[in-house]
């Protein structure tokens, strides 16, 4: 779906479920999925994608990082949970959340 971008927001909803399915394959490729649906589904689910910042999967946590990144400025209130995730265990989300911080700008100035 996530290829199909914005002919599937309609099913944004569905996926954004599948942000808590058991498989850490399936969490991410929801956020996978979600970032390329576009901004208006991504902002809509963006507090969905933003507790995935917490899974115990590395791979999940970047990829709802990533997600959070196309949102750019708009993903201000997330912008201290992305930062946190400069400290993470595993490079690939560190990287990530580097990254994402230089996307959303001003937004993710200290408060």
């Amino acid at each position: 779906l996530g290829q199909l971008e914005e002919a599937a927001r309609p099913h944004a909803g569905a996926v954004a479920i599948l942000l808590e399915d058991a498989r850490w394959q399936v969490r991410q490729a929801a956020c996978d999925a979600l970032r390329k649906f576009g901004i208006d589904a991504l902002v809509r689910y963006a507090g969905h994608v933003a507790r995935r910042l917490g899974d115990e999967d590395g791979d999940v946590r970047r990829a709802a990082v990533q997600a959070l990144e196309q949102l750019g400025e708009a993903a201000g209130p997330h912008s201290d949970a992305v930062a946190a995730h400069l400290a993470d265990s595993r490079w690939p989300v560190r990287q990530a959340a580097c990254q994402a911080l230089g996307v959303l700008g001003k937004a993710a100035a200290p408060r």
